[in-house]
């Protein structure tokens, strides 16, 4: 949709089981390069390898980066995986992604198309099984930046009863609204009722602000997490507000110690996550949330097997070696996540994310199309003067996406996300032609 391609030729920076899963994968339809230092064993998969020395210019050269249609930073080590990907860019690669697992580099400013937490998207993933935000995903309108999501309004919701212009929303946008069988496109001054069925346009890195709006009171639910690591702890900042209490369980005493020095009013408890006597201690039952994450495959499976039989009703267990998803198979653990299967269908995702944006998504009374700014000289979104029922989404300038307002400024090659109503469509296409 919002990409041109040059080729279908994809290279990979860094060997390893994330790595190797997505590289399968999109071997299929597309020529893959692998490339790594010093790799004496290479996994036998349908792809080309390439253990390089003599630097990253040079075999970025060799394998010709200005006709590469992807390129993805994956090795362990953030800070090359960012350098790789701001040079592979500049080099001329059409798209270039960097997985880091610090977060702190998620908002740099950079010509990197897609910067990603992995652990981010294994969170964003349990959330949805979960469903605790009651957002329900709709589309990954630009994947790993901006979402489009749905949520049913409920009487006791803060923002039920109010104008759509006196909900305060930041980089998020209500597009359309479903009440009964009609769907039409709010104006400012359109009210939210209770069973509105909405449909909201935000950007990925507000997610935990959207929880306190949409997440009507409920009686909250003990957390169990079992292994005391980087993915517990983004968990730990992104859920506390959703759960009471929240208790940690690690074998690891020191892991034990650096979390509880970390977090307040988070319970810290050393132990095993088999310890069937010291979850019933601790007050784990049919309604309670247990999630097993810790970096032994083994263990968590082992332990959501016993907390299953235990009766737990919500167990979810983590597995990072894919080929371990055929034991929790065999043990009957349905809430199974293969973080190397999550991660290749998010990057997928994005990678294909040149195909063109369904006009129906929406149905067939709210329309979506996309439209490129031709005019010369720069107007406000206001200035336009657009008629009732049509909204702009979203404006797509080179790498930065901006969820407008009347005040923000339209430019010439802007590339506009616009939904509106079916009947608007011919005024749509005057304002803009």
């Amino acid at each position: 949709m919002l990409f041109k391609t040059k080729s279908n030729k994809i290279i990979i920076l860094g060997i390893d089981k994330n790595s190797q899963i997505l590289a399968d994968y999109l071997s299929k339809k597309n020529d893959i390069i692998i490339l790594d230092k010093n790799y004496s064993k290479y996994p036998d998969i349908d792809v080309f390898f390439d253990n390089f020395d003599n630097g990253l210019v040079e075999i970025l050269k060799k394998h010709n980066i200005a006709d590469v249609y992807s390129f993805i930073a994956m090795t362990d080590n953030n800070e090359y995986n960012l350098f790789a990907a701001e040079l592979a860019k500049n080099m001329g690669a059409d798209k270039t992604i960097c997985l880091t697992s610090n977060s702190c580099y998620l908002e740099i400013k950079s010509n990197i198309d897609l910067i990603i937490n992995p652990y981010q998207v294994i969170i964003d993933y349990l959330s949805y099984l979960l469903k605790e935000t009651r957002l329900v995903n709709i589309m990954n309108l630009i994947p790993g930046k901006i979402n489009i999501s749905s949520i049913k309004v409920v009487n006791d919701d803060s923002f039920s009863y109010i104008r759509v212009k006196d909900i305060e929303l930041i980089d998020t946008l209500i597009i359309a609204i479903k009440r009964q069988h009609r769907t039409f496109v709010p104006q400012p001054e359109t009210k939210i009722y209770p069973d509105d069925l909405i449909y909201i346009l935000f950007k990925k890195s507000i997610i935990n602000n959207l929880f306190g709006l949409f997440n009507r009171y409920k009686k909250k639910r003990r957390l169990f997490i079992i292994g005391a690591n980087q993915l517990a702890r983004l968990l730990i900042k992104g859920w506390k507000k959703l759960f009471e209490p929240i208790i940690i369980i690690d074998p690891d005493l020191a892991k034990c110690n650096k979390f509880a020095d970390e977090f307040d009013n988070i319970l810290i408890l050393h132990g095993e996550g088999t310890d069937t006597q010291l979850l019933s201690e601790e007050g784990l039952n049919t309604k309670s949330i247990l999630i097993n994450l810790s970096d032994n495959d083994f263990a968590n499976l082992l332990g959501s097997y016993s907390s299953k039989k235990y009766a737990c009703q919500n167990v979810y267990t983590i597995i990072n070696n894919h080929k371990h998803c055929k034991i929790a198979e065999l043990l009957n653990l349905e809430n199974t996540i293969s973080v190397p299967e999550v991660i290749k269908d998010y990057l997928s995702d994005f990678i294909n994310s040149s195909q063109r944006i369904n006009k129906y998504f929406l149905g067939d009374e709210v329309y979506t199309t996309e439209l490129r700014i031709n005019n010369k000289h720069n107007k406000k979104v206001k200035d336009y003067k657009l008629p009732s029922g049509i909204i702009i989404g979203l404006i797509i300038r080179d790498n930065e996406y901006i969820i407008p307002d009347g005040e923000s400024l339209l430019k010439k090659d802007d590339r506009l996300i616009i939904f509106f109503n079916k009947k608007n469509e011919i005024k749509l296409h005057n304002k803009f032609l």
